[in-house]
């Protein structure tokens, strides 16, 4: 199992076998290496601040004492189709043998960021990674969801196969159609669709969805956006500072819970949700739960299915790098 870095542990690249593992995303590029078993050492880059991962990955490795990494794994925000990759939120593309002739690695894997993170489940501590959000009983066996509302909005699966173990389930599920549940949230879709060709999940349940969701209510109201940052609309959400941005985060909030609950129904998942990606640790006590619970809940006659389901929200401070460090032994889809 890998275990959480020790903070107070200076980096040190030593002679003993080590393997680079990263987390890339459309904001920051997480890096870490797995030494016996442990993650170690975890640095976090802007990925505005580099031209490539590879400079990235240099700048990382420049803080090392010279030893390099034998092999490299590698999780991304974007789907992955081959060797050659472009990330879906940022402008970077790469190729997996670009990192493995530059950095001298015998072996390199790429697998898809919310891949990693159904991975880390199994590497987790329940009573320190995860927080409740959702009471519920555990089937055991039964499929378990990953969803995470970032730069993008993720989502995973992972699948008990009775006598071979795990398998997960890639997808993007976070581009599926954007689905409203009131005639507030229908006028927001109906003002995106004369902007955009295809309206998603991800317009709305996102760091940058945020401020979509903000601008499109003033828009509809005939207001000027005040915010134009999504931490800004979290804070003038709280305490009535300002109507809309409380509308903004308790809409966002409703949604989110319609799009997990869609999750659990579409992938079965009554094995339990796991909610990570940066937004809801941001948002903290900001984030509406009985909002969220709500839509979760709203399926009709179905609505029993989902019951027992019990949410988590992944409070591990790198569930990606956690994922990225048990690649070279599960088994992956192709």
């Amino acid at each position: 199992m890998l275990l959480r870095p020790d903070p107070k542990k200076l980096w040190r690249m030593s002679e003993i076998a080590t393997d680079l593992v990263a987390d890339i995303g459309g904001t920051n590029a997480r890096f870490g290496v797995v030494r016996e078993g442990h993650l170690e050492d975890v640095a976090t880059f802007p990925c505005a601040s580099y031209e490539s991962p590879l400079d990235a990955i240099q700048a990382y490795l420049g803080n090392g004492d010279g030893h390099r990494p034998q092999r490299a794994s590698i999780a991304v925000a974007t789907p992955i189709t081959g060797d050659r990759v472009t990330l879906t939120n940022f402008n970077w593309t790469f190729d997996v043998g670009e990192i493995r002739d530059t950095f001298g690695l015998d072996d390199v894997r790429l697998i898809n960021d919310f891949t990693a993170q159904a991975l880390a489940l199994s590497a987790m501590e329940p009573s320190s990674d995860l927080r409740v959000l959702r009471p519920g009983k555990v089937k055991e066996g039964a499929p378990r969801a990953v969803v995470g509302p970032g730069t993008g909005l993720g989502v995973g699966g992972l699948v008990d196969v009775h006598g071979c173990g795990q398998a997960l389930i890639p997808a993007e599920g976070g581009h599926r159609d954007l689905a409203v549940g009131t005639e507030r949230e229908w006028q927001v879709k109906k003002r995106l669709l004369e902007k955009f060709s295809h309206v998603s999940c991800e317009h709305i349940v996102s760091g940058p969805g945020i401020v979509t969701l903000y601008s499109t209510l003033c828009e509809i109201d005939g207001e000027e956006p005040r915010f134009d940052d999504p931490g800004v609309i979290v804070e003038g959400s709280r305490d009535g500072q300002d109507r809309l941005a409380a509308e903004t985060i308790d809409t966002w909030s409703a949604i989110l819970g319609a799009v997990v609950g869609d999750l659990a129904l579409v992938l079965g998942a009554r094995g339990g949700i796991y909610i990570t990606g940066g937004v809801l640790a941001k948002m903290g006590d900001a984030f509406r739960l009985d909002s969220f619970l709500n839509r979760f809940e709203q399926k009709g006659p179905i609505s029993y299915y989902i019951e027992q389901i019990p949410i988590f929200h992944v409070i591990h401070p790198n569930p990606g790098l956690l994922g990225a460090g048990q690649a070279f032994t599960a088994q992956l889809p192709d």
